[in-house]
């Protein structure tokens, strides 16, 4: 019988607990019925593990969680130029989507260091929904525009700040990651 894995998840901690409860029993009274089933409990329980382990760790699940090392940044710098009426702060990222899915959206984290500071300037994640997507092998630059309430448009760090990004997260074509965290 296959279940999905909130089912296996919610039927292994019952019987967990079923378990302990029937093992305390056992330890008391020494019953035969409840020996069997602690037995029979442990048994599934190894055996969920098993295939819970072997689900997360399928070709499938890999080659997914491998798209976000797949993804590319390629340069990051973080800036500040003149806007119409106000001051922007912009983030330009080029990137290469190396992976086999459609993009839609994309989570990053940012770190914003100084040469010879070991405190960053700031670090936050933001994120980016791709207007028409960004295809396999597609190679791209943005102009990232920081909220003017967001900590990236407050800070006032030197020319010589660093900016690296790593991938947080990607959505595929139907708006779900790709490595199936929600």
């Amino acid at each position: 019988m296959k279940m999905s894995r909130p089912m296996l998840v919610v039927f292994f901690l019952l019987t967990s607990i079923i378990s302990f409860i029937v093992g305390q029993q056992v330890e008391r009274r020494m019953n035969p019925l409840g020996r069997a089933f602690t037995e029979l409990a442990e048994g599934f329980a190894e055996g969920f593990t098993e295939e819970l382990t072997e689900e997360l760790t399928s070709p499938a699940e890999q080659t997914r969680c491998q798209a976000l090392a797949q993804f590319e940044i390629l340069r990051s710098r973080f800036y500040k130029r003149q806007g119409v009426l106000l001051e922007e702060t912009i983030i330009e990222l080029t990137v290469r989507n190396g992976t086999v899915y459609a993009i839609s959206r994309a989570v990053f984290v940012g770190t914003l260091v100084s040469p010879g500071r070991s405190i960053p300037w700031n670090k936050e994640s933001f994120s980016y929904q791709i207007r028409g997507g960004l295809e396999p092998g597609e190679e791209v630059t943005w102009q990232l525009k920081m909220g003017m309430f967001s900590d990236w448009d407050r800070l006032d760090a030197p020319g010589n700040a660093i900016l690296t990004v790593e991938v947080k997260s990607l959505e595929g074509a139907d708006g779900r990651d790709i490595c199936g965290e929600d």
